[in-house]
């Protein structure tokens, strides 16, 4: 007898919204070197509005740019994430805030 499984992931979403994935969501890179993520929102119902993005903890000796913000939910925003010469090597977490309102200065 011969028994196999199938592993696989599902995501239980709210009934509207705006939801947004990173491609790639994991990079490698040396010091001094750039990589680029490109991001994009998933919308569920009638939302057609404008989204800011933020970074909310950027690592030391580590740049974060975005190809725009604010964006709509159809457009593709480009991270640009720059490392210095002089980073330590290591698994590193960036976070990205995302609102559906401006930010307040």
């Amino acid at each position: 007898m011969t028994t196999k499984q199938l592993n696989f992931e599902i995501e239980v979403i709210a009934v509207e919204g705006w939801f947004p994935t990173a491609a790639p969501a994991r990079q490698s890179l040396h010091p001094g070197e750039s990589a680029t993520v490109d991001v994009t929102f998933r919308v569920v119902g009638d939302f057609d509005g404008q989204l800011w993005l933020s970074t909310a903890s950027v690592p030391d000796g580590v740049s974060v740019a975005f190809s725009a913000s604010p964006v709509l939910v159809n457009e593709i925003v480009t991270l640009t994430v720059t490392t210095s010469a002089a980073i330590v090597a290591g698994l590193y977490t960036l976070t990205i805030d995302i609102t559906d309102e401006p930010p307040v200065v």
